[in-house]
């Protein structure tokens, strides 16, 4: 039975896009897209049902044996080997995955995942949260000047997150997750609390973490760190051609302007985001085993 077992978790901004292009480049490893095609089930269109936010919405994932997910893949089949000729070499490849940043922010996410698919294999792209959240920002952006929105909106998003956080405010805490938004901006870089949920739900063996610094730097050795990690033949061992990895895709650049794409982040804002990731950061380092100097001056 082909199933989903393999997932991008996160993080946002972080090449996820350019990882996953890179693992399509073998045989042995498909990614389904989010059409409505393939993200089907009795001809209705379900999406993931594990990134749901409500649970009865989830049981869907687990109907019939969970025969969802063996529908999905066989969907996107004829879409796969279209798109790509190379993958008519190996018709069921060995990884079936997909791709979305935010299943690292929401807890219930990864619960869910392990009650769905507890084979699947979880892998995370990590790079300097506040160096993300300037990269999102102006990827968007569509004013007139950047650098001072850019300060108000992290101000605002700091006092948010001080006001809702406060004892006083706890009758609010249970609508914080649909009700404001500003504070999901800055919690989806609190990787640590994050990645620790999914190690204690999958353990290590099922979880990989590779560096967005070390992915940048040296694509091939970090790619080959993935796929040794997947048991497979690493880069040059296939007779696959990974000459373009490493590739940006959907960078600031294609999208913002030349000028946008140029600036650089005011130095007392950036210190504002690091003091304010400062303890994941450094629990993160530590559970890593990562320079914390060269994370936050990446």
């Amino acid at each position: 039975m082909s199933r989903l077992n393999l997932i991008i978790a996160g993080a946002q901004r972080s090449a996820t896009s350019s990882l996953k292009q890179a693992l399509m480049l073998s045989p042995e490893i498909c990614f389904l897209s989010n059409s409505k095609e393939v993200l089907s089930y009795k001809g209705e269109y379900v999406g993931f049902p594990f990134a749901t936010p409500f649970n009865s919405y989830s049981m869907i994932g687990l109907e019939d044996g969970g025969k969802v997910y063996e529908e999905m893949t066989t969907a996107d089949r004829p879409r796969r080997e279209r798109w790509n000729p190379a993958k008519l070499m190996k018709p069921k490849p060995k990884y079936y995955g997909t791709k979305w940043p935010y299943f690292m922010v929401f807890p219930h996410i990864a619960c869910n995942i392990r009650q769905h698919l507890p084979d699947a294999r979880i892998l995370f792209i990590l790079r300097n949260p506040t160096d993300c959240l300037w990269s999102s920002y102006r990827k968007s952006y569509s004013g007139s000047d950047l650098l001072s929105d850019f300060g108000s909106m992290v101000d605002e998003r700091l006092a948010a997150v001080k006001d809702n956080f406060d004892d006083s405010n706890r009758q609010r805490w249970q609508h914080m997750l649909y009700s404001d938004a500003r504070l999901l901006h800055l919690d989806r870089g609190m990787y640590y609390s994050q990645l620790m949920n999914y190690i204690h739900l999958f353990g290590w063996s099922q979880v990989f973490v590779t560096n967005y610094q070390d992915f940048a730097d040296q694509p091939l050795k970090a790619l080959a760190d993935v796929m040794s990690w997947l048991n497979l033949p690493e880069p040059g061992q296939d007779g696959i051609d990974y000459s373009q990895v490493g590739k940006k895709h959907n960078s600031v650049h294609d999208h913002a302007t030349k000028e946008i794409s140029a600036l650089a982040m005011p130095v007392d804002v950036r210190k504002k985001l690091d003091n304010f990731y400062d303890p994941s950061n450094r629990r993160l380092c530590e559970l890593m085993d990562w320079d914390f100097d060269s994370w936050t001056q990446a």
